[in-house]
């Protein structure tokens, strides 16, 4: 089987090298990224529907609820919205109790580069200018 050079980053997002991989290994890599994308795609909208039903369930709008969350600035409306989250903050620490240490690290350092990606992308947005009616 014909091998490709494959590109292997470190965790701090630096290029080292190149690693050698079949065509057949660089296609399930091809595979789980698409399978991964997808992932998050799924995820990014389960995550938008879940906090606009519990937005719903506290007369506020999805926006004020996130912000309120990011905040934590008032106390007698988080004390009406934490327990819409107790179901789901529960199941994640269940969820995460089968990973290793090293898995949750590696987590860590997707979302966080995640993140930044956003952020990136976020600024190199062109400014906004209102459309006319």
């Amino acid at each position: 089987m014909p091998t490709v050079g494959l590109a292997y980053v470190n965790p701090s997002g630096r290029q080292v090298g190149k690693r050698p991989v079949t065509a057949r290994a660089e296609g399930r890599r091809a595979d789980l990224l698409a399978k991964l994308q997808r992932a998050a795609q799924t995820s990014t909208t389960d995550g938008i529907l879940f906090h606009q039903a519990i937005a719903d369930r506290v007369c506020l709008h999805v926006t004020d609820l996130r912000c309120l969350n990011l905040l934590a600035q008032v106390p007698e409306r988080l004390a009406t919205i934490a327990p819409h989250y107790q179901g789901m903050a529960t199941a994640w620490t269940d969820l995460l109790a089968a990973y290793s240490d090293e898995q949750l690290a590696l987590f860590l350092d997707l979302f966080d580069r995640m993140h930044q990606l956003s952020q990136q992308q976020l600024a190199s947005l062109p400014h906004h200018t209102p459309r006319e009616a």
